[in-house]
């Protein structure tokens, strides 16, 4: 993996600003309640034969606030705290209400993942303004996927003549 110096250090740059895309993305559509789903994003190269490198996450419902269709109905009182971390008002009978409506209708539109025909939030309508509010992994990476193809290419291509280079010496 000596040999790849230039790829490695390529998909570093690549995997920061992934991560930092990610994040400004949750900023974007308003899912930064606690930070905690930001903050756990961490990227790693992993060298064998191949580098590879990985985005993960250290918080579980990272992919049903990517994907609502993924969610679990949540209890009561992690609606209450939820709407605690956003000031939204109104105690457990609002909670309560949120919750009602969930087991109706589910987290998401099931039918719609993108949430395209999404029924608008009861509560916290500040979110309703947003142009997209699921696949914050998805968009980041449809956005910069010819710019990291294009980076990585020019990078593999300097570590591919360093090697011919060493070789036919």
């Amino acid at each position: 993996m000596r040999d790849f110096i230039n790829t490695n250090k390529k998909l570093e740059s690549i995997g920061s600003k992934l991560v930092n895309d990610l994040r400004e993305e949750l900023k974007f559509q308003k899912h930064n309640a606690t930070g905690e789903l930001s903050r756990g994003i961490k990227t790693k190269i992993t060298k064998t034969k191949e580098s590879i490198l990985n985005i993960t996450s250290t918080v579980k419902y990272w992919k049903a606030v990517n994907n609502p269709a993924l969610a679990k109905i949540p209890n009561l009182k992690t609606i209450y705290n939820w709407m605690q971390t956003r000031s939204i008002e109104g105690g457990f009978s609002v909670a309560n209400l949120i919750l009602k409506r969930l087991q109706q209708s589910g987290y998401g539109n099931r039918k719609y993942p993108d949430n395209s025909m999404r029924d608008p939030y009861i509560v916290y309508k500040k979110g309703n303004k947003i142009p997209r509010r699921t696949n914050f992994a998805g968009y980041v990476v449809d956005k910069l996927r010819k710019t990291i193809g294009q980076d990585l290419a020019h990078d593999i291509g300097k570590d591919v003549a360093s090697i011919i280079s060493k070789q036919v010496k």
